[in-house]
């Protein structure tokens, strides 16, 4: 049996849920249903012609989150 650390194995659950969550939007846009979102800390319901830009939103301030955390981060 492999041998596995808590950072890989949090690294696989990541991925799994990141996939989860596509997965569930894009069902929700080929539905036609809307989603219930977080922003700014406030539930936001998105009808379905904004999931796309909400989540192009979302994936820009998580990346801009992890380059202020990051070691090379000025």
């Amino acid at each position: 049996m492999k041998n596995v650390t808590v950072t890989e194995k949090a690294e696989e659950i990541q991925v799994a849920m990141q996939k989860a969550v596509h997965e569930a939007i894009m069902m929700h846009r080929f539905l036609g249903n809307p989603i219930a979102v977080s922003i700014d800390g406030k539930v936001v319901v998105a009808p379905v012609d904004e999931i796309i830009e909400l989540q192009r939103k979302s994936d820009q301030e998580k990346q801009n989150k992890q380059n202020q955390n990051s070691p090379n981060a000025n």
